[in-house]
């Protein structure tokens, strides 16, 4: 500052000089109006931008963890990259704010307009180096020194003079970065709307599973018509079984925004993978979407850090990051079958049925014919007013035949019993019917499997346990649809 300027503000300001690190105050002179009167201070050398304005060709970064330059991408003037790590996927907010930090840090205050002792500011050896590169062909450097003693600021100088400045914690922040503050955490990104792939299908491989668990999508269960829920995808494998939408989703689609804890290897050698235990995953996961881009993500098996977290180490196959993931958003490595299905056994949309046919041990059967008056009629527009229902070639009250059915779908898996031999015997109750909109025959058979439960199986495989009161009501209430009686509607 020179000194004509230091005196005009020494005839009406207080100086106070510590240390060469205190501002400099300026009293503002009163003016006549009484709103106007209280003293007004400002800080000596406030708002100052410490660098220049311009196009940054590129910025390096240097601090005690490495050495980052930051390359201004080809035709654009704002967006960059990582030297050495282009093929890296990177966190573009932390990435572009260094450069970008040229046109926008300003000073909090001026410590020291000529300082001759860069010690006293921690300037002598700075904790971190910034040089930034102009297109212009300029180049200016900033240096990082110590925190002030009083406060949160940092004081900062620049290779242009030797005045002494501070600026704000949260601007110091910006240059106290480590390699992984650069890296994406997102593993997958998320597309946008317009962009988002169909996930065709998913396939989960596991070394502790006998069998995979494979996911398949079916464009008719995006609808409230199909079968056993809206959930966009159903389960082929180890059994055919409608999916619980709040927990599957996260097992179909969760690859897309899946965020990691961090990284445990960049570019990684086929060491690195070996000792990430990923040579031989314990866990594969395959997705195929609708766009013509497949994923294979590989999975370690989980350990515990020392917080108590489980933990995988994952990549993509083919990939140049190791990741490391929290098993709780990674739920492909411990999901079960049972965690992600519907226990729906029965789970189509009433006016969806052509037919319907109920026999057991000591049921009367019923075979029900389902026809809208319209066969061109939409789904949303059937019900129980427009629709035929006969009973063995008998029609019958649509809204009698509704509300046994309504009784049927409540019909609920407990446990899956996927390695349960068939029963012998017969059924206490089987339900056969074909749901036209989905174009699928199903049949359903309610064993006695204990004294209080039963298996049920689905196409000539045991699929569920039950319960055993409920397949005997049921078996009552088929009784009684030729009949005026009410149905039974509570059960064990």
């Amino acid at each position: 500052m020179k000194k004509a300027a230091k005196g005009i503000i020494g005839l009406a300001a207080v100086l106070a000089v510590l240390g060469g690190g205190l501002a400099v105050l300026k009293l503002t002179e009163p003016k006549e109006s009484a709103e106007s009167s209280a003293e007004v201070s400002e800080v000596y050398g406030k708002g100052i931008a410490i660098l220049k304005d311009g196009v940054v060709e590129n910025a390096i970064l240097r601090n005690d963890t490495g050495e980052y330059k930051f390359l201004l991408v080809d035709g654009s003037e704002e967006d960059y990259t990582l030297d050495g790590y282009q093929d890296i996927p990177l966190e573009m907010t932390d990435l572009r704010i260094i450069p970008s930090s040229a046109a926008t840090l300003k000073s909090n205050a001026i410590a020291d307009d000529d300082c001759s002792d860069l010690a006293k500011f921690g300037l002598d050896n700075p904790s971190a180096e910034v040089e930034f590169n102009y297109s212009s062909g300029d180049s200016i450097k900033l240096y990082i020194g110590n925190q002030v003693p009083t406060g949160s600021d940092y004081y900062v100088m620049t290779s242009e003079n030797n005045t002494v400045y501070t600026i704000a914690s949260y601007d110091y922040s910006r240059y106290d970065k480590k390699l992984e503050d650069f890296i994406s955490k997102t593993v997958l990104e998320t597309p946008a709307d317009d962009e988002y792939p169909i996930v065709n299908s998913l396939r989960i491989e596991r070394t502790d599973m006998d069998t995979d668990i494979y996911l398949e999508y079916n464009e008719k269960n995006t609808d409230s018509y199909a079968s056993g829920s809206t959930a966009t995808h159903r389960m082929v494998e180890p059994v055919d079984a409608y999916l619980a939408v709040e927990s599957s989703a996260a097992v179909s689609n969760g690859l897309f925004g899946l965020v990691s804890e961090g990284y445990y290897s960049l570019h990684p050698t086929e060491a690195d993978i070996a000792e990430a235990d990923l040579a031989d995953p314990f866990c594969k996961v395959t997705m195929k979407c609708d766009n013509g881009k497949d994923y294979v993500f590989l999975m370690s098996e989980p350990y515990t850090d020392e917080n108590g977290t489980k933990l995988h180490y994952a990549m993509f196959e083919g990939g140049n990051i190791i990741y490391i993931v929290s098993a709780e958003n990674a739920k492909w490595g411990t999901v079960k079958p049972i965690d992600i299905t519907s226990k729906l056994v029965v789970g189509s949309y009433v006016w969806a049925l052509s037919d319907l046919k109920v026999t057991g041990k000591d049921v009367e059967e019923s075979v029900f014919k389902i026809t809208p008056d319209d066969p061109d009629s939409k789904m949303i527009d059937r019900d129980k007013d427009n629709m035929k229902v006969t009973r063995n070639g008998a029609e019958i009250d649509s809204e009698r035949y509704r509300q046994f059915y309504a009784l049927l779908i409540k019909a609920e898996g407990q446990e899956l019993a996927l390695d349960e031999p068939v029963p012998t015997g017969e059924p206490i109750l089987t339900v056969e019917y074909t749901d036209a909109y989905m174009n699928e025959h199903k049949k359903v058979e309610f064993y006695q499997n204990s004294a209080l439960g039963t298996i049920i199986v689905v196409d000539g495989k045991s699929k569920w346990f039950g319960s055993r009161s409920y397949a005997e009501t049921m078996a009552e209430n088929a009784n009684k649809i030729g009949s005026s009686d009410d149905f039974v509607d509570t059960w064990k």
